[in-house]
This record gives C-alpha cells, structure tokens and sequence, in this order.
C-alpha cells in the first residue's frame, strides 16, 4: 500500500516531456522513455496481481491459480475496449483522468483487502522459499518461448504476410486467449493443443519462409492457430508444475522473467544479430524442443541412426542444388519433402523432431537464396530487402514497395512506381520553380531508396527526413541506388522522427513539404493530426505547399485531410498506363497550401486534380484523438 502511494507522484498519467536528443539510440531510449513515464506505475500493477492471489490463497482451501486466468481475460477485454470504444469516445486528456481515478480506487480495494485479511481465519505467513534453480530455470524457459513467439509472430505477419494497421492486436490477443485456457485448468485443451502443436509448427516453419506477401488468408490463420496452440500447450506445463500457493509470488516472478526474456530476445538482440526474422524459426524449434508431444506413428522404425542419415542426404541434397543450379528445383523440392516427412515420422522424439525442424529451415533458405538474389538488411525499426527484378531493383519493407530504379542499360534517373511523372507529386514538383523560384526549399520526409530527390532543379535546396539511418545508408549508397548519388548528393539528411526533427527547425525555413513516410503500409499517424499540419504550417510559412501520399490498401485517408477547411486541398489518382512504364504504380496525392493560389498553380499542372470530398460529420484526427 506504501508503495502505491509513493506511484500516485507520476499522476496524473501521460508521456515524459523528455526530448529525444540528435543521434540517440532508441533501443534504448525509447524504454528509458517509458519507464520514466509510467515505470513505477506499472511496475506496482503488475506485482499487485499476484499479490491479491497470495492474499486469496491465505483462505482454507482456496486454488488462487484460477485468478490468473480471470486477470488474462482482463486483458483481453482492455486490449479489445481501447480501440473500438475508449480510444473513439474519450479523448487522451479524459483518458488520464480516468486511469487516475482507477488507480485510486485499486489503492482503496486493495487496502480494503488487506484489512478483510487481517481478520481471516487463517493468516497468510511469509511465503517459504524452497524454489530450486531447476524449476526456476524451467519455468523462465516455459514462459519466454511463447512470449518471445507471439513477437516473431507479430512481427512476420505485419511485414511478411500483409501490412495492416491494427493487426498487432490478433498475435497479442491469442497470446492472452492462451493463459486463459491454461490457467483455466482445461486439460483436455492442453493435451489437444499439445498433439496438435508439432504439426502446426511444422507447417508454420515451411510457410512463413516461402510465402512472403502471398495468401494472407491462410498465413494470417495459420500464424495465429500456431501461436495458440504452442502458447496452450506450453502454458498447460506451467500450470501443471505449478508450485503450493506459498510458492505463488516466486512461480510469477520466473514467469515474469520469462516473458521479459522472450520480449528482449524479439525486440532488442534480434534486429542487431538478425538480417531477417530468423527468430521466428529459432522460437519454433525451440517450442518444439518444449513441448512434450507425444508420437502421431505408434509403429515407427526410424532409428537415430536413420534420421541422422535422411537428414544428411537432405542437406546434401540442398548444397549440391546451390553448385548445380540447373538441378535446384528438384532436388530442393526433395530435400524439402524428405525432411517434413521424416519430421511426421519423428513427432514424439523432441530432439529428432528438432534436427529435422532445423534441416527442413535450412533447405528452405538454401532454395531461397537460390531463387533470389534479394540482399536483406533489419534495423530497429524494420526489416527490408533490396530486390533485384529483371533490369530495376526495388527497396522493400514487407509488402510495401519504397522505391524502385532501373539498373539496365545504365542506373536510370527516371522517377518510378508511386513517383513517376504523371503522379501528384511529380506535377506538383513541375509546378514549385513557378511558384516558388528556382531557389525553392523543399524537405521531404520519408527517404526510401531516394526518387524523389531527381524532381530536384539547379538551384534548389533539398532535405530528407528520415526516422531510420540504415535507410539514409542504403539510400546514399550508389552501389545499391543512385538517385541521392546522381540528382542531389548535397541534400542534407536528417535522422529521427519527423515530428521532432521539424519541429526544431525556425519558421518559414522551407517552401515545400513532401509526407511519403510510411508504416505498416500508411502514414504514421502522428504526422497525420492537426497539431501536425499545425507544425507543417510553421515550417512552410502561410505560402508554403505540403504535398501528401496517401496511396494504401487499407485505410481512406482523403476524409482526414478534408476535415482541415482551413487548407485547400487537392487530390490527384493517377493509373499510369504500365504498357509504357511497367514499374509505375497508381498512386493517390493530395496537395494542400493556406494559399489558393499555390493549389491553383499545382492544379493547373493537370486535368485530374480535383477537390476533396468531405465526410459529413468527420472530424480531422488530432494528437489527442484519432
């Protein structure tokens, strides 16, 4: 109780005004950040759970376990209410009250259960501890498997699979959906889960590494039914080697633990050892080695001496696919079906089960890198491939294409895909020398592999912003692509966030701004709210243009931009004819300045543009709401 008091000193809750600082790390200061903000808040939540099942279990003959899986359930219903009904119906401010008073009340019901303690039968005595390092070991490792998984898993699917807003929420839920079935004490799904798993994780193991960007519909399910099935089952062991009720705090504390183990393994140490998401494949042999399954063929023969030896000639197999090109296609395909049958064969013997998981993902990458010439690189803020495709090479992030470049005859300085000329950014470039002089100021935000800098005319000054520095590596480096190199290789580029770094800059210091910034396949939603045209407006001054990218799969964008009257606003579709220009790509722009006159001149580049179309009743999103 004392020390839910001392916590109430970082109320009411909300963000640290912390700035982030030129060239700092974010692996670690965005954590910093948080634990600043709310650490000692949070830190007392979570131990305050497994404090009221120790007070719980302090009653004759009382099973506290069962309140774990109440206090998932919890979870699921936040992690469910905060999009669809707090998030649209209250605003951040009102947010923070609430959560304030909440808090309050949880110092009130937690006093009051410690006074109904106090008078219990039977006193909750200091808790023995006889927790052995084998046990604490086990259960770290029980718990940081599926925690670590369900990242791999959100992780694959929001880049791999399909990029979509909101997705992150499926892997999270399923991964909460798994406690509750296991601390329920439902055995008959833990062992169901449990046969169910090494197939699954079979399956899951072949599929995430050879099906990028295809059939979402099947991959989507197919992650998720894996996350579950391999969270039920290894959670089930949890709850099975759960220790006495006097144990409690210690048993979650490992779990603790483990879970931390497993987010740090995905987040931090992944992306700094990792070219690609290689953990996925190491969590899933890891599960595989976890999760005591039991054999599918009662009648089995293979001895370790035979797997040993099938496993060797599918190796053999897939290295003789990478000397003899001519043969990979057959001989990978073998390789590929002798390991996952031998893998159903050896369901039940965890090691073997193992070696033959890792020969079956080594022959898939084998085939991969033989199928592709891609080059992969990951940075903390995601994983990309350079890809080489007949006479142009494209920079990707998942499915989301950020810059294409002819290569044959020579590197091209022909802006391609969502930049080509007839685009909305390409008429507004063709506009900027007649409105604003040939020495126009133009800071674009979003570099990818840099199109857009060979828009840029003698006399003019450019500058990216660009949240990723191995992006600004990539892009300025002329062996991978050359328009920074060729158009304007004395643009300024500038690291971190855009919100930040345009926010340090004077008033009035650039003509035009270019938002190509995306994240899972839109524009971070932050560069999109009010308080952030807001900005945009000081930095370009009441004559300034600020030219938007809004092409995307999934969310309409032009509704937001609508509802800000005080700008005009344009949009243009372009559907380029690809017979002509087969790496174009149709692309949605709009243009918006204070000034009619500017929107004027860009609309006078071309026919298409036309006038937004509000949304009766839409409100423009803003930093406290969207």
């Amino acid at each position: 109780i004392a020390l839910m008091l001392v916590a109430t000193a970082w109320l009411p809750i909300g963000l640290n005004a912390t700035m982030m600082r030129n060239g700092a790390d974010p692996v670690l200061w965005t954590p910093a950040l948080i634990a600043m903000s709310i650490g000692p808040l949070f830190l007392i939540i979570a131990a305050q759970a497994p404090l009221i099942q120790r007070w719980y279990a302090a009653n004759p003959g009382a099973d506290p376990y069962p309140l774990y899986a109440a206090s998932n359930i919890g979870s699921i219903v936040g992690l469910l209410c905060y999009p669809f009904l707090l998030e649209p119906l209250t605003s951040i401010r009102e947010q923070s009250i609430l959560w304030t008073i909440g808090y309050l009340v949880l110092i009130a019901a937690s006093t009051g259960c410690a006074l109904m303690l106090r008078t219990a039968p039977q006193q909750a005595g200091p808790e023995r501890i006889r927790m052995r390092p084998a046990s604490a070991a086990k259960w770290i490792a029980l718990a940081a498997i599926p925690s670590g998984l369900m990242l791999s898993t959100t992780t694959t699917l929001t880049t791999d699979v399909v990029a979509t807003p909101m997705l992150w929420v499926l892997p999270l839920g399923t991964y909460l959906l798994s406690f509750v079935a296991a601390f329920s004490g439902k055995e008959a799904l833990i062992v169901a889960a449990t046969r169910v798993a090494p197939i699954l994780i079979l399956v899951e193991a072949g599929a995430s590494l050879t099906t990028t960007g295809q059939a979402p519909e099947i991959m989507v399910p197919l992650g998720l039914a894996t996350l579950y099935a391999v969270g039920v089952a290894l959670h089930g062991t949890l709850w099975r080697t759960k220790p006495a009720p006097d144990q409690l705090t210690g048993f979650y504390l490992m779990m603790a633990v483990g879970g931390a183990v497993g987010g740090l393994f995905c987040a931090i140490l992944a992306p700094a050892l990792f070219n690609w998401t290689w953990e996925h494949p190491i969590l899933l042999t890891a599960a595989a080695l976890a999760i005591r399954h039991v054999p599918l063929v009662r009648t089995t023969r293979v001895t370790p001496k035979l797997a040993w030896s099938i496993a060797f000639v599918c190796i053999a197999a897939a290295v003789t696919s990478t000397t003899f090109p001519g043969t990979m296609s057959m001989l990978s395909r073998i390789a590929i079906a002798g390991c996952g049958l031998l893998a159903v064969n050896l369901v039940g013997r965890r090691p073997l089960f193992a070696v033959c998981l890792l020969c079956l993902v080594g022959v898939q990458v084998q085939a991969d890198r033989q199928d592709s010439t891609d080059t992969r690189f990951r940075s903390y803020f995601g994983t990309y491939r350079i890809v080489d495709v007949k006479d142009a090479r494209a920079l990707m992030n998942g499915t989301t294409t950020h810059g294409i470049q002819r290569l044959r005859p020579r590197p091209s300085d022909v802006p391609l895909s969502y930049y080509g000329e007839t685009s909305g950014v390409g008429r507004a470039m063709k506009a900027v020398p007649y409105v604003f002089g040939t020495g126009a100021r133009i800071g674009v935000v979003g570099l990818g592999a840099g199109t857009l800098a060979c828009y840029r005319t003698d006399g003019q000054r450019w500058q990216f912003h660009e949240i990723d520095p191995k992006v600004i590596s990539v892009a300025t480096d002329p062996s991978q692509f050359t328009y920074v190199h060729d158009c304007a290789p004395e643009a300024k580029m500038i690291a971190g966030d855009a919100r930040l770094t345009l926010s340090r800059q004077d008033r009035a210091s650039l003509d035009v701004i270019v938002l190509d910034a995306f994240s899972s396949d839109a524009i971070p939603m932050h560069l999109m709210t009010r308080q952030a045209f807001d900005l945009y407006d000081r930095v370009v001054g009441p004559r300034g243009l600020v030219v938007v990218h809004i092409s995307n799969r999934v969310l309409d964008l032009e509704p937001v931009l609508a509802a800000m009257p005080e700008w005009h606003s344009i949009l243009l579709r372009d559907e380029p004819d690809r017979r002509i220009e087969k790496y174009d790509t149709t692309s949605v722009w709009i243009a918006m300045s204070r000034d009619r006159r500017v929107v004027d001149a860009v609309r006078s580049t071309d026919a298409r543009w036309r006038a937004l179309k509000p949304r009766p009743g839409f409100r423009p999103w803003t930093d406290d709401k969207a």
